[in-house]
């Protein structure tokens, strides 16, 4: 079969790069939970590769090492093109740093996440592999997103978290047209009383695309807010710099 994987001149379909031109190491952000002016200042020799449409792409340095940073769309769909992509690249190592919301009752607003699996209730990754196939972090690179996060002294856990493909029902919310099917609902408290730590939309495949890729891949998670409650709200802007500092420290760690 043919794939849209390159344009003319050898770049990429989205990202509009080739070999070469970025780290092996990236970290993957959205705006909304990580502001690029607070992720940037934490680098030094930064230079932007890519400014088209959903995509932004720096390279820097940070503690002396090479590192890149891919700034993409909400969303799996938005993601997976870009890492599709970074493997093309040659990236090697990836990491969520992100927002998510907190499922268990002893993960408290402000905590960090470091899960060590995903529970795969996104959905959209069963264009690649069937559900049965595990979401798992990087065994390597999440031991080093631990050293990082004692090393900034910050409440964290390691454990499960889940990945949705909505964010309203996903979540557990009702839908600005009310409740149409209960069965989200109802998983939601589900997930509760199985101790998953929390919830997002993008790491369960990040963790299925960089093991079936042959990459090393994990997520650093905020929590923003508590799911079904919605205490709580953004993250503040030191705790974003130290997640930032634990997730870059983890992707450039030998």
């Amino acid at each position: 079969m043919n794939k849209p994987s390159t344009f003319e001149g050898g770049k990429t379909w989205w990202l509009q790069l080739s070999p070469g031109e970025i780290s092996e190491n990236a970290a993957l952000a959205i705006e909304l939970d990580i502001p690029s002016k607070v992720l940037l200042k934490e680098m030094s020799g930064v230079r932007t590769l890519i400014d088209r449409g959903e995509y932004r792409v720096y390279r820097g340095c940070f503690e002396g090492r090479d590192v890149s940073v891919v700034y993409h769309g909400s969303g799996q769909f938005s993601m997976i093109g870009a890492i599709e992509e970074l493997k093309m690249l040659g990236v090697k190592k990836l990491v969520r740093i992100g927002s998510c919301g907190a499922i268990s009752e002893k993960v408290h607003v402000g905590d960090v996440l470091l899960p060590e699996a995903a529970v795969r209730d996104d959905r959209v990754m069963l264009d690649y592999v069937p559900a049965e196939y595990p979401a798992v972090a990087d065994r390597q690179l999440l031991n080093a997103l631990y050293r990082a996060a004692e090393e900034e002294h910050v409440p964290f856990h390691g454990g499960i978290s889940m990945s949705s493909a909505t964010f309203y029902p996903g979540s557990g919310y009702p839908t600005a047209g009310g409740v149409f099917d209960e069965t989200p609902y109802q998983r939601a408290e589900m997930w509760k009383k199985l101790d998953i730590l929390g919830t997002d939309i993008e790491t369960s495949s990040l963790l299925v695309l960089s093991r079936l890729f042959g990459m090393q891949g994990a997520s650093v998670l905020g929590a923003s807010n508590r799911v079904k409650t919605g205490e709580g709200g953004y993250l503040t802007d030191e705790r974003v710099r130290q997640m930032v500092r634990i997730g870059l420290r983890g992707l450039t760690s030998d």
